[in-house]
This record gives C-alpha cells, sequence and structure tokens, in this order.
C-alpha cells in the first residue's frame, strides 16, 4: 500500500476567528545534568532526540497534514508561532478553534480520516481494525475506504529523516 499525500484541510471561511494569543505560553530551557551518562549512554540519548524530533513531524502530519505550506502562508511571526506551539491554525485551548483566517473549523477525524467521509461512512465500513488508534483509514483509486497503517502512512518520512 502506497504512503498516503500530506493532506491539508479544506477551507471553511465561515469559522468564527479566535484571537492569536502565544504570550500565554511561557519559554523554558529544558536542562540536565548529563556528566554522569556514559559515553553509550550519551548516543542512546541523541537516538532519543532523533525518534523524538521525527515523532515531533509525525505529529504535525496527523493533527493538520502539510505542517510547511500552513507556515509559509502565514506573514504574521505571532500567527506563525501560534501555530507552531498548536501544530497548526487551531488553537488546542481554545476547543480547537481556528486563529487563522480562512481554514475554518478542525475537521473532526484531523488527517486520520477523508475528509469527505461521513460518520454514517465510517460506521458502515466493514473494515476490522478501522477504529485502531495506529491506523488512517484512506480511499483506494476506486473511492473505497481502506486502512493505512501509521508504518505505512509515514514510511516515506520516517526513510528521509534517518538518511538526512
Amino acid at each position: 500500500m502506497a504512503p498516503a499525500a500530506a493532506v491539508t484541510p479544506p477551507a471553511n471561511p465561515a469559522a468564527e476567528l479566535v484571537p492569536v494569543r502565544p504570550a500565554i505560553y511561557a519559554p523554558f530551557r529544558l536542562t540536565a545534568d548529563l556528566s554522569t551518562l556514559s559515553p553509550e549512554e550519551r548516543r542512546m540519548l541523541r537516538l532519543f532526540i532523533d525518534a523524538a524530533q521525527i515523532m515531533d513531524g509525525l505529529f504535525w502530519k496527523r493533527a493538520y497534514g502539510d505542517r510547511d505550506h500552513l507556515l509559509n502562508g502565514i506573514e504574521d511571526l505571532r500567527t506563525r508561532q501560534f501555530a507552531i506551539i498548536n501544530y497548526g491554525p487551531w488553537d488546542r485551548l481554545e476547543d480547537n478553534r481556528p486563529f487563522v483566517p480562512g481554514v475554518g473549523a478542525k475537521p473532526e477525524g484531523a488527517t486520520f480520516y477523508p475528509q469527505d467521509m461521513s460518520r454514517e461512512e465510517f460506521e458502515r465500513a466493514q473494515l476490522p481494525g478501522k477504529d485502531n488508534l495506529y491506523t488512517f483509514i484512506t480511499r483506494d483509486p476506486n473511492g473505497a475506504l481502506a486502512l493505512l497503517p501509521y508504518g505505512f502512512r509515514f514510511a516515506a518520512s520516517c526513510a528521509r529523516r534517518r538518511h538526512s
């Protein structure tokens, strides 16, 4: 099964915008005393950081879709910063209401499901594992619903990251 393309949720200009408020978040620097770690443990720590960076990118794809497309389209630095904090154009502390003009309401299924899939279509689908937390529902070339495990959905992203 081929990986699905990154999704950008459809615009719904009628959605009511909430104010951009990055100042509600306090910046902090995470520090730790690494002096007691062995050289092997330090190398292992680097692998954990690499894995966390991969997961950060995957979370963006799951929560919104194409991160760079969104951020490159936001000229205001405060709004861009707020989108980075919220992993998309919806304020997570304001019931996921949008703060970027033109993006509209957050889709109920984020990018786990096709944007045009109704709840009834989901319930009718005879797809064992369709409610698995590590599975996306996509459409096959004929428009029928199909399951796509995380490993397939993000295989190309993870491979690019490992080789860069």
